[in-house]
């Protein structure tokens, strides 16, 4: 059965910290490869390494938390859902037109 799931934008889960934590791992890995092989030898500068970890991984929050609201579709039978994607559309629209009246 396919999940429809809707991610509001300014919040994070705890996914994306995990996404986060993995990407800031392997990235200074990456950085470290890429400096060997340029200096033609294998010097490891711990804090500057520290650093690009801190910083990919404050990347890829910040790239998460400014994302737009999204709708998510999950589920074994992804063509079964095509009605209830239909209906979320629907709901956003009256959504919205109700949003519209209450604010006049």
């Amino acid at each position: 059965m396919a999940i429809l799931e809707t991610s509001k934008k300014y919040r994070l889960k705890w996914l994306d910290f995990l996404k986060g934590a993995l990407l800031a791992t392997v990235t200074p890995v990456l950085f470290l490869i890429q400096e060997s092989l340029a200096a033609g030898e294998l010097k490891i500068d711990w804090k500057h390494l520290g650093m690009v970890a801190l910083g990919t991984f404050l990347a890829y929050l910040t790239k998460n938390l400014l994302t737009p609201s999204q709708v998510i579709l999950t589920g074994e039978d992804i063509n079964k859902a095509v009605p209830i994607i239909e209906q979320a559309k629907v709901d956003a629209a009256t959504a919205n037109k109700t949003e519209l009246n209450e604010n006049k």
